[in-house]
Formats: structure tokens, C-alpha cells, sequence
């Protein structure tokens, strides 16, 4: 059997799938690609190489590496010409399916949400993780980071997973509920650190133990 070497995390709005794939990455001593670090490398990488070359000593080799990677890769859409050009969303989309494969062939990371269940599904060397809870509990839990009413945040969390769906709908043509999308699923009320501990579990038994 494929040993893992690249971990995807999807999760319910609130469910606390960015708070979980960090302590994945922290209890494996991988590296974390989310959404932030996405942009990130988006912003670093969609530059001239000479603008970039100066931000070469100021990361982490892990990261540096794949920002090389992208540029060599040739992804100009979106550059402006100073070099901070925005990109459109099928833009970042691409970037994003690109970022995903570099990352998944240098191994060693963890991938919070933006389809890379999808974009990464025929690697025998991913492993998959769905997360979900009652909508009360993912309420209390936003309430906790962001405030305002109950109500408020049960609306909210309806509204970030519909365009979830939608997003996975329309670019990767799939049903982001889709149990074949996923190796595990679970409840992530059980809390934080035992969901990590269950999902390194089941990593490792996948690999022998290793």
C-alpha cells in the first residue's frame, strides 16, 4: 500500500477543520497549506523572478520550494506589470490546482479545503478527511471567534456551506458529500484533538504504522 504523503482536510463551516489540519500537520511535522498561505504563494509566485528571488531567504525552504516550482511552471494569469496583479477567481483556481500538485509531489503536507479532496483524488498517496457537527454546535463554536447571536451564526454557517457546495459543484462537478470523495469521515463535536488523534490514527494504520 502507498505510504501518505499528502493529507486533505474538508470541512462544515465552524466545524473546525483549519484548527484540526494544523494539529494534523503538528503531530505528522508536516507542513500546512490553507487558504492564507495559498495567497501567499499566489501573491509571491504571479511575480517577475527577480522580485521574487528577494523574498528567497525571508521563508522556509519547504515553502520556497514550491513557490520555485509554480514559477518555473509559467503561471502568469492575473501578473500585473509592478508585479501585484490580482487574480480573478478561475484564475486563483488554476493557481490553486497547481499549488496542490506541487505541493502533493514534495510531500510532507497537509491541504485545508479548496477541493483538493477533487483536485488530488486519483493520488494513491492522499488521504482524504471529511469533518461535520450538529449546526449547534458550529454556532457556539463561531460565536466563540467571531460573536453576535446564535441565530446569527447558524444563518451564517448555512450560508458558507451552500457556496461550499456550490464551489465544488461547479468547478470539480461533484457532491462535496460525496462519501467515495473521502477515506475518513467525522463528527467533529467529539473535539479538536481527538479528531486529530483519530485521523493520524487512521493515516498511519494505512501505512503500517509508520
Amino acid at each position: 500500500m502507498n505510504p501518505v504523503r499528502i493529507i486533505t482536510v474538508s470541512s462544515l463551516y465552524g466545524g473546525g477543520g483549519p484548527e484540526v489540519a494544523e494539529r494534523i500537520a503538528s503531530g505528522l511535522g508536516w507542513n500546512l497549506l490553507d487558504h492564507e498561505l495559498l495567497k501567499k504563494i499566489a501573491a509571491r509566485a504571479n511575480v517577475d523572478e527577480k522580485v521574487a528571488a528577494k523574498y528567497d531567504q525571508q521563508v522556509d525552504p519547504w515553502f520556497n520550494r514550491l513557490v520555485k516550482a509554480l514559477w518555473r511552471g509559467g503561471f502568469e494569469r492575473g501578473a500585473g506589470g509592478s508585479g501585484e496583479g490580482l487574480m480573478d477567481c478561475e484564475g486563483m483556481l488554476e493557481f490553486t490546482r497547481n499549488a496542490m500538485h506541487e505541493a502533493a509531489d514534495i510531500g510532507n503536507c497537509v491541504i485545508m479545503g479548496r477541493g483538493g479532496q477533487c483536485i488530488l483524488r486519483e493520488r494513491k498517496d492522499a488521504f482524504h478527511v471529511f469533518l461535520y457537527a450538529p449546526v449547534e454546535y458550529r454556532a457556539r463554536r463561531l460565536q466563540k471567534s467571531v460573536g453576535g447571536a446564535l441565530d446569527a451564526a447558524k444563518a451564517e454557517a448555512d450560508r458558507v456551506d451552500k457556496e461550499r457546495v456550490g464551489y465544488i459543484r461547479r468547478y470539480f462537478g461533484e457532491n462535496w458529500f460525496e462519501p467515495a470523495l473521502y477515506d475518513l469521515m467525522l463528527d467533529s463535536s467529539i473535539g479538536d484533538d481527538a479528531v486529530a488523534a483519530v485521523a493520524l490514527c487512521a493515516v498511519r494504520g494505512r501505512t503500517g504504522g509508520k
